[in-house]
């Protein structure tokens, strides 16, 4: 005969199996909870993979059809410049701009490179580039004017009216011909460059640029600049040549006083050769 259960023994069963039947709803409560969990990221990555294979067909795409498309190589570069130094010079852009003709790519050029790229060059002021589909790129170029030459051992210097030196080489001859020069400091002549902006010829530019303006019956020569504190230069005024001694400061307000001085001195029919402003009350010779 069988022997009989303990009630102990029986309660025992009975909590491990509550236990045991516990633990699997819990495993499956769990798995259902995590299932939708699991097919969102699935589909994630699914949509994610999609839109990576629609992506790089489009890049594909539009690498057949714009960058590699022989279609769009560059097969003409104008570059105009107002009758400019760099008028015309498209082989000479093109080499400097690392563009070649029937092989570069119209869309691979970065134009806002180019253009920094130009602007670096001491005679140039302002570029425009304009792209035209499929193969055609205009350049203008607006150039610095010289204002005046620089006494320098080479002769070989100009300057814009922003104080740009600019070498000669890259000037038209027709717009050096006929202006002033500066005379300036032998150490200071050994030290220009093409390219550098120098404010120590600020006052001479600016006695240049009123006589383009404000008193344009002056004709300006030689200026010197040697004594910092003042501008000394031979000018024309009424067919007649004269030298002058004038003070760096008050540029406008002394040429006034200027022609006013020579008008005085011409009916009074005095000579002279030589005025000095640089005084309280200006010196005549």
């Amino acid at each position: 005969m069988a022997k009989p259960v303990e009630p102990k023994k029986l309660k025992k069963v009975e909590k491990k199996t509550k236990k045991t039947r516990s633990k699997s709803s819990k495993t499956v409560k769990n798995k259902k909870n995590a299932s939708p969990a699991i097919r969102a990221f699935l589909f994630l990555l699914t949509i994610l993979f999609v839109l990576g294979i629609i992506l790089w067909g489009v890049y594909y795409s539009a690498q057949k059809m714009l960058w590699k498309n022989p279609h769009f190589v560059v097969a003409e570069v104008n570059v105009s410049s107002d009758n400019g130094w760099w008028d015309n010079r498209k082989a000479t852009v093109c080499r400097y701009l690392g563009i070649t003709l029937k092989k570069s790519n119209i869309f691979e050029l970065k134009l806002d490179k180019l253009r920094a790229k130009l602007l670096k060059q001491a005679n140039i002021l302002d570029v425009t580039i304009i792209r035209t589909l499929p193969d055609k790129l205009d350049i203008t170029i607006i150039e610095r004017i010289p204002r005046a030459q620089l006494k320098t051992p080479k002769n070989n210097l100009v300057i814009d009216e922003d104080c740009m030196v600019i070498r000669k080489g890259i000037v038209n001859d027709q717009v050096i011909n006929g202006l002033p020069r500066i005379l300036i400091p032998y150490d200071l002549a050994k030290k220009l460059n093409n390219g550098e902006l120098r404010p120590e010829f600020e006052y001479a530019i600016k006695l240049i640029m009123l006589t383009k303006t404000d008193y344009p019956f002056y004709r300006i020569h030689d200026i010197s600049i040697i004594d910092p504190r003042k501008l000394s230069f031979y000018c024309e005024y009424g067919n007649k040549r004269y030298q002058i001694h004038m003070p760096v400061k008050n540029i406008a307000t002394n040429l006034e006083s200027l022609s006013n001085k020579i008008d005085s001195l011409l009916r009074q029919n005095i000579k002279f050769r030589t005025i000095d402003l640089t005084n309280r009350d200006p010196i005549v010779r």
